[in-house]
């Protein structure tokens, strides 16, 4: 009997000291989970609210799931006093459900949902939509969608519309790298709707020459390659009434 209570106390000492050994191992095996985050880099924080309006009407019984939609920003994102995003940057989105108006006063629904918007130089900032319509009430926070729906009443059986300049916010989904430090923002956001101006290359230069592009091209005076013709150390030719000399006999001097 002593035995058989010395072996119950040694199950119970056992089954309180386990769950303290199997929390203590887990917290020791754990991985510590580094932030990716480069900590010089310049970033657009995760939650950065940017106020739009749709360029794409949308209508409940004519659109379709998938449905490309397009919005575009009413204010900049600036950061270290560089704009990242103008007003005016377009943005993407898809139709992300649709219902139909039926009978018996059963109103439409459509919903949007947010991808990207174009930052200055043409990258795709991931962002969502952080605001939504239901039922009637406004400024419900939804953080992956916005749901623009609006349900008629028992006798009002039709499907919704959202025209083209309806105003919402998005909301960026992540923190975004901009690849750079703040010191070389400006360097990094040109403006990618902007021709880049190539630098001007130098007039061709002909193969034979009149006594200025002559010496324009050897950088002298014309009074200079008259005197190297009398001398007999550039070769001439007369064009009419007019000297003239080839591209090749100035190389040869040169």
């Amino acid at each position: 009997m002593r035995r058989f209570k010395i072996i119950i106390c040694y199950c119970l000492c056992f089954l309180l000291v386990l769950p303290s050994v199997a929390l203590a191992a887990a917290a020791t095996s754990a991985p510590v989970i580094a932030s990716k985050r480069i900590i010089d880099n310049a970033y657009i924080p995760e939650g950065t609210t940017i106020e739009c309006e749709l360029m794409t009407p949308l209508n409940s019984g004519k659109n379709s799931v998938n449905d490309p939609v397009k919005f575009k920003t009413t204010e900049a994102v600036v950061i270290n006093g560089v704009t990242i995003i103008p007003v005016g940057a377009v943005g993407q989105a898809i139709v992300s459900n649709v219902r139909k108006s039926g009978s018996f006063g059963k109103g439409g629904k459509i919903s949007v949902e947010a991808r990207s918007v174009r930052a200055i130089n043409g990258a795709e900032i991931p962002v969502a939509f952080g605001v939504s319509k239901a039922g009637g009430t406004e400024g419900w926070v939804v953080p992956a969608f916005l749901v623009l729906s609006i349900f008629a009443g028992f006798a009002k059986g039709k499907n919704q519309d959202l025209p083209a300049g309806t105003r919402f916010n998005v909301s960026v989904s992540c923190d975004y790298d901009l690849g750079t430090t703040p010191e070389h923002l400006g360097d990094l956001m040109i403006d990618s709707n902007k021709p880049v101006q190539k630098p001007q290359s130098a007039p061709a230069v002909p193969d034979v020459m009149t006594i200025q592009q002559a010496a324009d091209y050897l950088q002298v005076t014309p009074e200079v390659i008259w005197q190297m013709i009398q001398e007999g150390k550039l070769k001439s030719v007369m064009v009419g009434d007019q000297y003239r000399v080839r591209k090749a006999d100035i190389d040869n001097i040169k």
